[in-house]
């Protein structure tokens, strides 16, 4: 085959591909398939109807406060005071421990913040825990950006990394 013909067929071939395919789907699946898409009559549904709670102002999409919970020692520390969880106008949310918040003497790097959403952290996750870095101080307010969303992590723990310990937790709930 000459170079000019093969050059043809490459082009034939080429413009086959980019035309792509013609597929009609068509549903044959009959009158049934109507019937999935249609909700059942509430008379004749047998189950029990749901109570279903509205969604709280701040809950999805709102600014605020939406969950919050009381710190409580752990192995031996005493802590007070609550955590917070705030979202800001522009959608980003900050753990804001409150004026009260107080844990017993301990401060240093290893002594971290860590969000999780299991109740007891024996060591921190990566995969699942968000690390929010070293508890600024003893006590006092504080605020810490989380980086994206809470996930539906929900405790809050004061840990020391060094010794593997929770010191405190908070539980939050709207």
């Amino acid at each position: 085959m000459s170079p000019p013909a093969l050059r043809l067929a490459g082009l034939v071939t080429l413009a086959l591909a980019l035309g792509g395919c013609r597929a009609v789907f068509v549903d044959e699946r009959g009158a049934e398939a109507n019937d999935l898409a249609t909700p059942p009559d509430a008379a004749s549904d047998a189950r029990a109807p749901v109570d279903v709670a509205p969604l709280a102002t701040n809950d999805l999409f709102g600014t605020g406060p939406f969950a919050s919970g009381t710190f409580t020692g752990e192995n031996g520390y005493t802590a007070a005071g609550s955590a917070t969880f705030y979202r800001d106008s522009d959608g980003v949310i900050e753990l804001r421990l409150s004026d009260d918040f107080a844990i017993s003497t301990m401060l240093g790097p290893d002594v971290v913040v860590v969000l999780s959403a299991r109740p007891h952290v024996p060591a921190i996750d990566p995969a699942t825990d968000i690390n929010l870095g070293a508890l600024q101080q003893v006590s006092d307010r504080q605020t810490y950006l989380l980086p994206g969303s809470d996930g539906g992590r929900r405790s809050v723990f004061v840990f020391d990394q060094k010794q593997s310990l929770e010191c405190a937790v908070a539980s939050l709930a709207p």
